[in-house]
């Protein structure tokens, strides 16, 4: 009698459908991690551009005065910003000649939802979290 050799096509289809059926109950949820890691990356990179600005206006010696247009436009230069994100700045943050705040709140927001929010804190500029319950986060 011959011995047999490799898998019977029966064989192969039980085994791409247990692949199939493993990929299915796993890629949701490995997208929900991957978008919930670009909203962390972007607030991150939100919140180190925020706390450059004072000093950025106190090595220039010229006050800088920016709305939610000229902070989403920064924030795209910026090679890991996600397509379609943007700042939205409450009001428009204005820094003095010495790196002076005048305070304000930064919304960190992807087409549908805001997905960080931050307060820049008059005179120092200190950048804090501000969590869904609209309270600070040290």
């Amino acid at each position: 009698m011959r011995q047999r050799r490799g898998f019977t096509l029966l064989e192969l289809l039980v085994v791409l459908a247990l692949v199939a059926l493993v990929t299915g109950l796993v890629a949701p949820g490995a997208m929900r991690s991957l978008a919930a890691a670009e909203a962390r990356g972007a607030a991150d990179d939100a919140r180190a551009l925020l706390e450059g600005l004072p000093v950025e206006a106190f090595r220039d010696g010229h006050a800088k005065l920016l709305d939610s247009t000229a902070l989403t436009a920064r924030a795209r230069s910026l090679e890991s910003w996600p397509r379609g994100w943007s700042l939205k700045a409450e009001p428009a943050l204005q820094y003095g000649p010495t790196g002076v705040a005048s305070g304000g709140t930064v919304q960190v927001r992807d087409a549908e939802r805001v997905a960080a929010m931050w307060a820049v804190e008059p005179v120092t500029g200190r950048v804090r979290r501000i969590d869904a319950d609209a309270r600070l986060v040290p």
